[in-house]
């Protein structure tokens, strides 16, 4: 099991790395890595010591935890406006930050219920990097009072050194003291 006492989420489950990769991929995931075969990226990620697991979604109250806590890849400067994660000054956005700047509406059933995040244990940051629209949607039904069936199951990369495999997420958080 990944230790991280520092975690706001609770439940994980163990899960391997060849079907978080598996999964990762069908996303599909736009990271240099995963275009390398997968007994590299494995290998990659048992040199680095980064593991996989699995936490099952199904309360409000453990969304609420999730929105709260979980940056988005969207990015803002100091005065709100949009910019590139390349942009210095560049800030994620929280996923219930960005519900409330960008409410999006349901249109039907999700066509699937997988969410996949990265959290830097080092840094106790955790990036959405699959599922950013029917994470809005979810913020935004519980925000304005709607009783959302939450039924999810994030997949989450986890380790000191995920920024390895994902650094144009991460870089925000090496050159500033944010």
């Amino acid at each position: 099991m990944v230790k991280d006492k520092d975690d706001p989420l609770d439940g994980w489950t163990d899960l391997g790395m060849a079907e978080l990769i598996q999964k990762s991929k069908e996303a599909p995931l736009e990271v240099m890595w995963f275009n390398a075969p997968n007994t590299e990226l494995l290998g990659l990620c048992d040199i680095l010591d980064i593991r996989a697991r699995l936490l099952h979604i199904n309360t409000i109250d453990k969304w609420k935890k999730l929105a709260d806590t979980c940056l988005t890849v969207r990015y803002h400067d100091q005065k709100d406006n949009g910019i590139n994660w390349f942009e210095p000054g560049a800030m994620s956005y929280t996923i219930q930050q960005w519900s409330v700047r960008n409410p999006v509406k349901r249109r039907g059933e999700f066509n699937k219920n997988i969410i996949i995040s990265v959290r830097d244990t080092v840094k106790k940051k955790r990036i959405l990097v699959d599922g950013n629209d029917r994470a809005t949607i979810l913020t935004s039904e519980v925000n304005s009072q709607v009783q959302p069936n939450i039924d999810v199951f994030l997949y989450e990369w986890c380790g000191e050194h995920v920024n390895m495999i994902f650094p144009c997420e991460f870089c925000q958080f090496y050159n500033t003291s944010i």
